[in-house]
């Protein structure tokens, strides 16, 4: 694995960089660190109209 951080920062700006080399979408990505409310608010208000939920 490559740590929350980097997995939680895949998944909320959908780089697959933060997983290594690669171009790839990010759908999911586990982690132990859950969302905070304001990672979840920005991903609301700046991503989730075009990536959805």
């Amino acid at each position: 694995g490559v740590g929350s951080g980097k997995g939680k920062l895949a998944f909320l700006n959908n780089d697959y960089s933060q997983f290594g080399t690669g171009t790839k979408n990010v759908h999911w990505a586990g982690s132990d660190s859950k969302l905070t409310s304001t990672e979840l608010s920005t991903y609301a208000s700046t991503k989730q109209a075009a990536w959805g939920k």
